[in-house]
């Protein structure tokens, strides 16, 4: 039944998006500004042995996809499509279902990778003239980035501080949050999203080219 969960979740995003289709701007800011950053927080601040091997790991599977997609497609969107992995709002809600919390700290961890990739590689793609100073400061500035930091600097300076019993309660509520509101937004964008077959017809070449070359990666990185 919990393997259903996240199917419930995103038809409860297609009724939103029929009837309340403006409250997707202010859920998808909690998501990613509230609940988001502090799952990374915690996670990084109770920091356990292969959390860093994964984000790292993470992070350079996006960047083998992406330097792969700039060679095979010329545009700016297609190589970002093809290499940005959507780990937070349906990865991992998805794996919590089948696997249980088990799989939280791992998906979380990978998270972590593909947001810094996500957020540089955007800004690099869709703004050919920002200058390195610029991409710095905007990915600093990104929530997932800020997130990472604060967690690594309270896991070294301050890490009883995250010991604090309501700071650990609110820790499955934030995860739990996290994987309603990830598969609900993703049903209002279904819901508002127009697909046709010609979307398809594009869409399915870049997820089975990515879904054999990423099989590639991981089996070597195993």
């Amino acid at each position: 039944m919990s393997a259903l969960l996240p199917l419930f979740y995103m038809i409860g995003g297609l009724m939103v998006g029929k009837y309340l289709p403006d409250v997707s701007a202010l859920l998808s800011k909690v998501l990613t500004r509230v609940l988001i950053p502090y799952v990374i927080v915690f996670n990084l601040a109770t920091y356990e042995a292969g959390t860093g091997t994964i984000a790292v790991a993470s992070l350079l599977f996006c960047l083998t996809l992406f330097g792969v997609g700039t060679l095979i497609w010329k545009d700016r969107l297609t190589p970002i499509l093809f290499s940005y992995l959507n780990i937070g709002w349906l990865g991992l809600p998805v794996a919590m279902a089948m696997f249980e919390d088990e799989a939280s700290r791992v998906l979380i961890a990978a998270y972590i990778g593909s947001s810094i990739f996500g957020n540089v590689a955007a800004v690099m793609a869709m703004q050919t003239e920002a200058r390195w100073k610029d991409v710095f400061k905007r990915t600093l500035r990104s929530p997932p980035v800020m997130a990472v930091l604060v967690g690594v600097c309270l896991h070294v300076m301050a890490p009883a501080l995250i010991e604090v019993s309501v700071i650990e309660q609110l820790y499955p509520v934030a995860k739990l949050l996290m994987s309603v509101l990830g598969m609900c937004i993703l049903g209002i964008w279904l819901y508002q999203s127009r697909i046709t077959r010609a979307s398809i017809q594009r869409a399915v070449p870049i997820a089975v080219a990515r879904a054999l070359l990423g099989t590639g990666i991981l089996a070597v990185f195993w």
